[in-house]
């Protein structure tokens, strides 16, 4: 998995975006509130930005805030973040009408997969079972309704649970409130991947 690009391509938006091409250090920096529904893969390009110093070289005070998809674009609207990093709500809100629109995408493929239960051998012992997901059309939801599909099982079979975030949905694994949970690649913990 690549990232570089996608945080060339972030810092070189929030230059556009907040005019700091001529930014100097004597210069109060501009405050930036990023949301984000969990702390995961796909926001990892702004923790190393923070970490390599873009942002404060580029003459910004980046937030971050989270919270949960569903809100997400509400909070853009209202001007208490200035973005937010799921694509899918963006896409969501805009098919909904709200003028959003996505500017940037860090992935190609899909970071996500399955995380099961270490009882959880094969695709078949997850029928009649609970897998969390994030939120009810997140990016998680659909990745799982197409896993499922992929894997040959009818999404009816299994129970999909909204949890919110990608912690909180380890949470409820760890916990055995599910069998499964959707989740980024880097977070594999004590489970077996079944896949997406």
């Amino acid at each position: 998995m690549r990232i570089a690009p996608g945080i060339l391509f972030a810092a070189g938006f929030l230059f556009a975006r907040f005019n700091l091409g001529d930014a100097r250090a004597a210069d109060a920096p501009t405050k930036v509130r990023i949301g984000y529904p969990s702390a995961a893969v796909s926001t990892l390009p702004f923790d190393i930005a923070r970490e390599k110093g873009f942002y404060q070289n580029a003459g910004l005070d980046v937030e971050a805030i989270q919270m949960r998809s569903a809100i997400g674009p509400q909070a853009v609207l209202n001007g208490n973040i200035h973005f937010f990093t799921s694509p899918q709500a963006g896409i969501n809100a805009a098919v909904a009408g709200l003028p959003l629109v996505v500017v940037l995408s860090l992935y190609r493929d899909t970071p996500w997969v399955l995380v099961t239960a270490k009882e959880i051998a094969k695709a078949q012992d997850l029928v009649g079972k609970k897998i969390a997901i994030s939120d009810i059309r997140s990016s998680p939801y659909y990745f799982a309704r197409a896993g499922l599909k992929k894997l040959g099982l009818d999404e009816k079979q299994i129970g999909l649970v909204t949890t919110g975030g990608t912690s909180n949905s380890f949470a409820a694994l760890a916990t055995n409130q599910v069998s499964g949970a959707g989740a980024e690649s880097a977070l594999r913990r004590k489970s077996c991947i079944v896949g997406i």
